[in-house]
C-alpha cells in the first residue's frame, strides 16, 4: 500500500511542468497523474497539519473523513463524499488520516473560470458549503481520466475534453447549497447525471438522441441545450469521445480486424470511424494497429 510520509499542499502553477504542490518523502509516481490543468493524487495517509490551497482543491473518500477546520472555523463530515476548498482557503486537520483510500485533485482556477465563461455561468465561482455527494458521474470520469493517462496518450485529445467535463461538474456542484443538495438526493440524480450514465453504458450500441432523451424523460431541446450547457460538450461530441476510447484500446491491444472494432464501437460507417480516429489521435487504426502488434519472432 502506497501512502504519502508527508503531505505539504502549497502554491503551484499549472503552467509548470511539475506544479510546486507537493512535498513528500516517498511516493509512488504512478499514482500521480499531473495534467495541464488537473492535478490528481491517489492517497492512502495526509499528516496532521494545516494547508493553504491557491487552487480550486477537492479531497473525495467514499469513507468518512475526520474533522477539518476550514478558515478556523470546524467542519464535522456527516457522511462519505467530496470536500469542496475555494481558493486561498486554509485547511487545518488535527490528526492525520490513515489508512483511507483518498483522491486528491487540484484544479487551476483560471481552467474554472474559463470554462465558467463558456458554460455561461453567471454564479459566484464559490462553493455554498464543503461537502458534497460523490457521484457515479464525477467518479466514472476520474476513472476514465486516470486510465487515459496510463493506457493511451498523456497528451491526448481525450484527455483535453475529460478535463473539461470535471471542470464543467465542479463548476454545477456550486449551485448546489446544503438545502438544494438534501432535495436532490430525495429526488434522485438529475436529468443530465442520468443522461451520462445512461451514455457511458449504451456507447457501443446505435444510441441516438432520441433514445437518450426518452430514457431520461426529457424533450431534446432542454436536453441538447442543458448538456451542452453544463458538460461544455454535446451529447455527440460526448458520444464520440466515448466509442474513440474504447477503439483506440481495441486497436492497440486487441488482434481484431478494424471494421470489427469499428462496429463493435457503435460506428455505422468505416470511413466516418477512420476519419475521426485520426483526427484525434493524429494515426489512422490501421497504422496504429499495425505498430502496437506484437513483433513475431522468427522460428
Amino acid at each position: 500500500m502506497n501512502s504519502f510520509t508527508n503531505l505539504e499542499i502549497a502554491q503551484y502553477s499549472h503552467a509548470s511542468t511539475l506544479p510546486d504542490m507537493l512535498s513528500f518523502e516517498t511516493v509512488d509516481a504512478s499514482n500521480t497523474y499531473i495534467l495541464p490543468h488537473i492535478s490528481i493524487f491517489q492517497l492512502n495517509t495526509i499528516v496532521a497539519g494545516t494547508y493553504n490551497f491557491t487552487d480550486y482543491y477537492y479531497i473525495a473518500s467514499k469513507k468518512i473523513l475526520p474533522p477539518f477546520y476550514i478558515n478556523n472555523t470546524k467542519l464535522i463530515p456527516t457522511r462519505s463524499g467530496i470536500l469542496a476548498f475555494d481558493p486561498n482557503t486554509d485547511v487545518e486537520l488535527k490528526s492525520s488520516i490513515d489508512d483511507i483510500p483518498i483522491l486528491a485533485i487540484g484544479v487551476d482556477r483560471h481552467f474554472i473560470g474559463d470554462i465558467a465563461s463558456q458554460m455561461e455561468y453567471k454564479g459566484n465561482l464559490s462553493y455554498k458549503t464543503v461537502l458534497y455527494d460523490y457521484s457515479i458521474t464525477l467518479q466514472n470520469l476520474f476513472t476514465n481520466i486516470i486510465s487515459e493517462i496510463i493506457f493511451n496518450n498523456s497528451e491526448s485529445m481525450m484527455l483535453k475534453s475529460y478535463e473539461m467535463l470535471i471542470a464543467a461538474y465542479l463548476i454545477r456542484m456550486m449551485n448546489n447549497d446544503s438545502t438544494r443538495k438534501e432535495k436532490q438526493v430525495f429526488i434522485g440524480k438529475s436529468y443530465i447525471d442520468r443522461a451520462i450514465e445512461y451514455i457511458q453504458s449504451s456507447f457501443c450500441n446505435d444510441l441516438s438522441i432520441k433514445d437518450i432523451c426518452t430514457k431520461v424523460n426529457i424533450s431534446q431541446y432542454h436536453f441538447l441545450r442543458e448538456f451542452k450547457k453544463q458538460i461544455g460538450l454535446t451529447p455527440y461530441q460526448y458520444l464520440l469521445h466515448l466509442r474513440l476510447a474504447k477503439a483506440k484500446h481495441l486497436v492497440e491491444d486487441e488482434d481484431i480486424p478494424i471494421t470489427q472494432i469499428a462496429s463493435s464501437c457503435g460506428f455505422n460507417s468505416i470511413s466516418h470511424f477512420s476519419t475521426n480516429f485520426k483526427k484525434y489521435f493524429g494515426v489512422s487504426p490501421s497504422k496504429l494497429h499495425e505498430h502496437s502488434s506484437p513483433t513475431q519472432e522468427p522460428a
